[in-house]
């Protein structure tokens, strides 16, 4: 079996014709219906991606919406591939493919788009550095990696920008305010340079807390953690941005997303509508993880 006819088995793929006549007539009829040629989900969390046997992970669909990226691991998720399909005139996806951008990196993952569309940010896979590949008219250019403050002698695990430049990022560094174990950056861009990487302390604990994610209007902050108290052996959670500027302490997804598994690794549609994650039932695990999606308004209710 191809990886494209894997990616397009089962009625949860990215293909029209996956969702059945009925649902493809009414897509044609109702127009708001349409969503990269499948009906939008609700407020409970639907399956986005999967591939039968293939444990895949952190969806990104490009500005545009033309493109998605999206990595492959494996069962003791210690191997990681990074793919991108796009969107034919016709609404078809193409057959997906190792981005040229990655050159002889042997394996990359956790891919986001900037907001511009034009760069792309993700994580190599040995050893675990934060990389950015810039397009041009046709294609990439090889990718490069990006240097401190972003970069540092310990492992980052992702990378973000939001609406306004500033890259948020987590890391491994030890610094005197870090909690410990894996800890929330951001670093601002000032003059075409990012400035000293800041440490989210209000989001951390002294657990690993990673993969931030900004929404494009700028309200949210959603991450994933293994603190305690949570559903499962990891959570996603969401911060605030308050009046004066400064995240909110962060507030469990609750039940509806989060449960006895991992969830992690969220991102955001362009628009801002949907919330995509990775849910996976464990961290070495036989069953392939599926990436979801679920309505980003459900994170409204959750303000404090």
């Amino acid at each position: 079996m191809t990886m494209r006819s894997a990616l397009l088995i089962g009625a949860t793929v990215l293909s029209s014709m996956q969702l059945g006549q009925s649902a493809l007539a009414r897509d044609c009829a109702n127009p708001n219906h349409g969503y990269l040629g499948r009906i939008p989900t609700g407020q409970i969390p639907e399956v986005f991606l999967e591939m039968p046997g293939r444990y895949v992970q952190d969806a990104d669909i490009s500005p545009n919406m033309m493109e998605i990226f999206f990595t492959e691991s494996n069962a003791t998720w210690d191997d990681f591939t990074l793919y991108s399909i796009r969107r034919r005139k016709n609404g078809a996806w193409t057959e997906p493919v190792k981005p040229s951008f990655l050159g002889d990196l042997t394996g990359a993952l956790r891919p986001y788009s900037s907001t511009d569309g034009m760069r792309l940010f993700f994580i190599s896979e040995s050893p675990r550095d934060p990389w950015v590949a810039f397009r041009k008219w046709f294609g990439w250019f090889p990718a490069l990696r990006l240097p401190a403050p972003i970069d540092s002698d310990a492992i980052e695990n992702s990378i973000h920008e939001s609406a306004d430049g500033t890259l948020y990022f987590c890391s491994h560094r030890t610094t005197e305010v870090s909690k410990g174990g894996c800890d929330i950056y951001y670093a601002k861009l000032q003059n075409g340079c990012y400035k000293e990487a800041v440490n989210l302390g209000q989001l951390n604990a002294e657990s690993n807390d990673c993969g931030p994610v900004v929404s494009p209007n700028g309200r949210f902050l959603v991450f994933h953690s293994n603190r305690t108290g949570g559903y499962g052996t990891a959570d996603l959670y969401a911060s605030f941005k308050q009046n004066d500027g400064d995240w909110s302490r962060p507030v469990n997804l609750g039940p509806d997303v989060n449960t006895d598994a991992l969830e992690v690794i969220a991102h955001f549609s362009p628009d801002g509508k949907y919330l995509l994650f990775t849910r996976r039932a464990g961290f070495q695990t036989e069953e392939p993880s599926k990436v979801y999606w679920v309505r980003a308004d459900i994170l409204n209710a959750l303000k404090p």
